[in-house]
């Protein structure tokens, strides 16, 4: 065999392993930042209710369900899309369009499931947030509770043309895909502050809001679109949140993957505004 062949024999057999090194750690990236960006969202929509506050569930299937005056009825819809959409993470090349896409393959295969059942009882609406709920295959989808505990709240309607979300001004960056604003017939409700635990390290953030219009009417929606999901974390936050670094050698920081040119401030604090845009489609819905 000359040298040449067997030069080329070295690095063809190279060439596989080396393959194989990068995609175990593309596949470690995609993973380890897609888990980031659900705890994010999870905290987001944790912020979104009281836990404090009593709910009342019940079965029921798509649209209104049947009920005294004494008890709520629902109208369940569940996340079918979902995208981070400022700021961007940034590890050496954007990485957003990455994510998204490893989110949208979560929601397709319902291992991410997020339902918002929206309620109306003598003309008062209200939120219950399911981040964690099961859904089995089905037209439309079977779902049911989850171990989580839902979040619930009242929400505030607003009519026909009025705006129920605006991002903060400033927050947002010119050349990213711009947070929805949805319009009337629309719900927005907010809390803030909120914890939540991600991966073991507790991960606060303020001004956890949930806004989207109402497809059909607000009474019998159909559906949410023009849905956002906004939080802040601050940059404290951001530098204790760690998930697997692609290129190895332990653990990174979800601060080395926000861009500083991103960051805002809430109340003097120096952070980052996150927004996600959404909409959700019906889903029948057992209480177990």
């Amino acid at each position: 065999m000359s040298r040449f062949s067997i030069l080329n024999h070295a690095r063809s057999g190279k060439a596989p392993m080396l393959r194989q090194v990068q995609e175990t750690r593309h596949r470690r990236c995609r993973l380890g930042l897609a888990l980031l960006l659900l705890g994010v969202l999870s905290a987001c929509l944790a912020a979104c209710g009281d836990d404090s506050k009593e709910s009342t569930s019940m079965d029921g299937g798509v649209g209104q369900n049947d009920g005294s005056t004494a008890t709520p009825t629902f109208t369940n819809l569940r996340l079918s899309t979902l995208q981070l959409v400022d700021p961007h993470l940034v590890l050496i090349l954007d990485a957003t369009n990455t994510v998204n896409n490893s989110v949208a393959d979560s929601i397709e295969a319902r291992d991410l499931n997020v339902i918002i059942r929206i309620s109306n009882m003598g003309g008062t609406s209200s939120v219950e947030v399911h981040s964690g709920a099961n859904c089995q295959a089905g037209t439309p989808l079977n779902c049911s509770p989850g171990s989580e505990a839902p979040r619930t709240a009242n929400v505030e309607e607003r009519g026909q043309g009025q705006t129920c979300f605006e991002p903060v001004a400033g927050s947002t960056t010119d050349a990213y895909t711009d947070p929805n604003s949805p319009v009337g017939p629309c719900f927005r409700f907010q809390q803030t502050p909120f914890v939540l635990t991600v991966g073991g390290i507790p991960l606060t953030l303020d001004e956890g809001t949930i806004a989207a219009s109402y497809s059909g009417s607000s009474s019998m929606p159909t559906g949410l679109t023009s849905g956002v999901i906004a939080g802040f974390v601050s940059q404290a936050t951001a530098q204790q949140v760690m998930f697997p670094s692609p290129l190895g050698g332990g653990n990174i920081t979800l601060s080395s993957v926000l861009p500083q040119g991103d960051a805002d401030t809430l109340n003097g604090t120096e952070g980052w505004w996150v927004y996600f845009n959404f909409t959700a489609e019906p889903v029948n819905w057992s209480a177990n």
